[in-house]
């Protein structure tokens, strides 16, 4: 077989983007069989089918038959060394196309209807599709050109056209772009594999756009060395019912909520800046008042979440943060609600005297266990929540609220309050550490990394952590096991409706990288690919990096 080229790349990746695989759509899998068909054609891998699976990756309450593409070329000299390679083949869908829609994921046709219709292009998207450097496409850049250049390396590697001192294996994942399900389910495959054939993980290596979450890196190349950790704060507010013409008799929960979304938005406190790349401060991605029906009274549930990153900062010590967060909003709600009493009684209105009381703050844990309590045991609980749970419908995030009500009525708390826990899904986070064993051949290399791309005349710049969702997070857990625990107790599920198989994800440790293609404007209609770094320097950089790590450790 002759070394992958630029076009055999081109060709690859227009026929990657020709599959419509939407995440949680009925297509997505295709691009799994698909991947899977490509590598079979390998004589590498008609030699040897046993080192190539699909991985059954199944969504929690979702019937489709997703699945992980897993392909491992072994070395020539046996060796347990063995360095991962990570992509994902899903992508997000195509509505902001417009009458351009059908021809998203069709990459010639697309650029034909871009040039006879230029002013859906901003300027320098039309200069770039007119230069002919560009592959416009849905998935172009995230991440399906990625996609393609790890089966190409896969492939000179078994056709004796790379050079490694480690076996090289490949993980392509469903559902990246939804809740990682792909790599949730795929941990436990990797620690099999680590176990049955001795495999010893030396590096964890992406190709997620480098300029993906990061607007300012246009015409950079991003060396990534770790991932930043995600996770949602999610608090359920109990308030006190009344009629509306009765108000003080109650307590709103959208005015507690109000005080929580003030507390705890953009608020740089609470912004975890411990390493070298910035967590940005809390956002609030959903703020909603609970109601069966339409009522005229004072609102007694609301549900919001949040979004926050982080490098250092634990589950618990999160949860720390918000319960001071929810303690100091139900300080606020009352005081406000006795000034209010206070300001209305002294113009004349002939109001009942204000009633004090303080809400409560629990967290979800302790909301689950007065729940188990009063059903028995925790056993029953879940067998509960189970069957409540098969019954709901949604989006992961609406039955997790969903349980949390049901949660909430089960542990018959009858004074107001709020709840704090979690909603899916956590990504913890990885970075490179200098005093670790494992990650020192990363630190080896990634000087030799820059000079080699300096060669070729790009300037690699090194950041700490890739600022979104990736799998890499997945590769292994950095800190104390049990705040894997921690998050999971503080789910309103439980865990029911987004697993991480914990002792799994304990059982990896090696260090990461993302190495990614350039492109620019990742979920938009504009979505493209630069051809020429992606698939002429890229390549060599890459390989260079997998055969240096291989060497180093």
């Amino acid at each position: 077989m002759n070394p992958s080229t630029r076009e055999s790349r081109i060709a690859l990746l227009k026929k990657l983007i020709e599959i419509p695989s939407f995440t949680e759509s009925t297509a997505e899998n295709d691009a799994a069989l698909f991947i899977y068909s490509h590598l079979g054609a390998i004589p590498y891998f008609k030699a040897h089918p046993e080192h190539l699976s699909l991985i059954p990756t199944p969504l929690e309450k979702d019937p489709r038959p997703l699945h992980a593409v897993c392909a491992r070329v072994m070395a020539k000299i046996p060796t347990p060394k063995t360095l991962v390679l990570i992509s994902h083949y899903d992508v997000v869908e195509t509505s902001m196309y417009g009458e351009l829609q059908p021809l998203a994921c069709q990459p010639n046709k697309l650029a034909d209807a871009f040039l006879k219709s230029p002013h859906l292009l901003q300027p320098q998207a039309l200069e770039d599709l007119k230069s002919g450097h560009f592959i416009f496409g849905r998935g172009a850049m995230d991440m399906k050109a990625g996609v393609a250049l790890e089966l190409e390396l896969l492939r000179d590697f078994a056709a004796g056209h790379l050079d490694l001192d480690a076996n090289l294996l490949l993980l392509v994942v469903p559902d990246e772009e939804n809740t990682s399900a792909g790599m949730r389910g795929a941990i436990s495959a990797l620690k099999t594999l680590q176990e049955t054939e001795g495999l010893r993980y030396i590096a964890g290596v992406n190709t997620e756009p480098s300029s993906c979450c990061d607007e300012g890196a246009h015409g950079e190349n991003i060396l990534f060395t770790g991932t930043i950790g995600k996770i949602s704060p999610f608090f359920y507010s109990i308030g006190q019912s009344a009629h509306v013409s009765n108000y003080y008799s109650g307590i709103s929960a959208a005015l507690l909520a109000a005080h929580i979304i003030t507390l705890a938005e953009a608020r740089a406190e609470f912004a975890d800046t411990e390493g070298k790349s910035p967590c940005l401060p809390w956002c609030c991605l959903e703020n909603r008042i609970i109601r069966e029906s339409y009522s005229v009274t004072v609102p007694n549930r609301n549900a919001t979440f949040f979004n926050t990153f982080s490098l250092e900062k634990s589950p618990s010590q999160i949860l720390k943060e918000m319960h001071e967060i929810a303690k100091n909003a139900i300080t606020k709600t009352i005081d406000q609600l006795r000034h209010s009493h206070h300001q209305m009684s002294q113009k004349g209105y002939p109001l009942p005297p204000f009633k004090e009381s303080l809400p409560q703050v629990f967290t979800l844990k302790e909301l689950s266990d007065k729940a188990a309590t009063r059903l028995g045991s925790k056993e029953l609980l879940r067998i509960e929540l189970e069957k409540i749970n098969t019954d709901l419908s949604g989006t992961i995030r609406d039955r997790e609220v969903q349980i949390a009500e049901t949660l909430y009525r089960l542990s018959d708390i009858n004074t107001p309050g709020i709840i704090i826990g979690f909603l899916p899904t956590y990504y913890p986070a990885r970075t490179c550490r200098p005093d670790s064993p494992i990650d020192a051949p990363l630190l080896k290399t990634i000087p030799q990394l820059i000079e080699k791309a300096r060669i070729y005349g790009e300037e690699l710049h090194i950041v700490e952590a890739f600022s979104g969702i990736c799998d890499l997070s997945f590769l292994g857990f950095q800190g104390n096991i049990k705040e894997l625990l921690t998050y999971e107790e503080n789910l309103p599920s439980q865990g029911l409706n987004c697993k991480i198989p914990n002792d799994d994800l304990a059982a990896l440790d090696m260090p990461v990288l993302n190495l990614g293609v350039r492109g620019y404007d990742a979920h938009q209609i504009s979505e493209r690919l630069d051809t020429r770094y992606s698939f002429d320097i890229l390549p060599k950089l890459l390989a260079y990096a997998l055969k240096t790590l291989s060497k180093e450790s």
